[in-house]
């Protein structure tokens, strides 16, 4: 049964928010799901290049007000 888990990165900058998701996905199990809230649009860009171009998946994209949230599943 896959988990979900939740990275708060509002505030955080480029490229931190790209190092706290890579360490955070590697300690999860294929098949998880890890929910990132961000701010920064250019982040949410090139994360959104990034794990398309990796063996992870996107699952969703949400924007609300000035906050995005990104799920991706481990691959």
């Amino acid at each position: 049964m896959s988990q979900k888990s939740e990275l708060d990165l509002i505030g955080t900058g480029w490229p931190v928010c790209f190092l706290e998701c890579k360490r955070t996905l590697s300690e999860m199990d294929p098949g998880d799901i890890l929910v990132i809230s961000m701010k920064d649009p250019d982040a949410v860009n090139e994360l959104v290049i990034i794990v398309d171009r990796s063996n992870d998946q996107i699952v969703e994209t949400e924007k609300k007000d000035d906050c995005y949230r990104i799920q991706i599943r481990k691959g």
